[in-house]
């Protein structure tokens, strides 16, 4: 479970305003801040990439 839910309205922020630089000039921070926040959130949830699907599963 995702501890703050900050993270996530950030991380919302980010997909609404389409880039982090603009996220975090609508959130009153700086990228850098906002930029370390989402790393934490990835950390946190994984980034997808270690996933694999597997073949034999598909049917």
């Amino acid at each position: 479970m995702i501890r703050d839910l900050r993270q996530l309205q950030l991380f919302l922020s980010v997909i609404q305003c389409g880039s982090v630089g603009r996220a975090a000039d609508a959130c009153g921070m700086t990228q850098p801040s906002l930029s370390r926040i989402i790393q934490k959130l990835e950390e946190h949830v994984g980034d997808g990439q270690e996933h694999s699907t597997d073949s034999s599963l598909a049917g």
